[in-house]
């Protein structure tokens, strides 16, 4: 909302009550980045984004960094794994870092 001059749609206090069940329920946050030229490039190729999407890019991705590094959230690049990986990893993740509820 912030690169396009928007109100969030979320209050500060539904955010926090998001973060609490996060935390409660041991919800795995996590994420997702391309590079910033992979990014760019798949996006082109997709050829159904808006040019305001398209121009505010990399600050979207830049502001989900910030949020995660904020909160500590999980990031995991995407651009050399396929989808079968990506879930393989976050799986192991799970696993290796949170309590089944």
């Amino acid at each position: 909302s912030k690169v396009f001059n928007r109100t969030c749609a979320l209050s500060e206090a539904d955010v926090a009550e998001l973060r609490y069940n996060i935390s409660l329920h041991n919800v795995l946050e996590i994420i997702l980045v391309c590079d910033k030229t992979e990014l760019t490039r798949r996006l082109v190729a997709r050829n159904n984004e808006g040019p305001e999407i398209m121009d505010n890019v990399l600050h979207i991705q830049d502001a989900y960094v910030r949020y995660a590094a904020d909160n500590g959230v999980l990031i995991i690049a995407v651009e050399d794994s396929t989808v079968d990986e990506l879930a393989d990893k976050i799986i192991n993740i799970y696993k290796e870092n949170y309590k089944e509820a």
